[in-house]
């Protein structure tokens, strides 16, 4: 298994990277896990779709946007 740089123009491992990182950054990131899987799961016809559940998912989006760009203006 090849581990691969998050963005090209830096040659280190990812772990290195995510030490410049929030903890609370990365929280929210990983909150968005469950939307990546199971918007995959629908696109491979694992699962079917439900509004209730977008919904919720679509809540969850706009909470973690709204939190990045209040993180990104408090580092900056």
């Amino acid at each position: 298994m090849t581990i691969l740089p998050s963005t090209p123009s830096r040659p280190l491992p990812p772990t290195f990277q995510l030490r410049y990182l929030p903890v609370s950054f990365i929280q929210m990131v990983k909150a968005l896990m469950f939307i990546v899987v199971y918007s995959i799961r629908i696109l491979l016809k694992k699962d079917s779709y439900k509004s209730t559940i977008m919904s919720i998912m679509l809540t969850i989006s706009v909470g973690v946007a709204i939190a990045a760009s209040g993180e990104a203006k408090y580092d900056s």
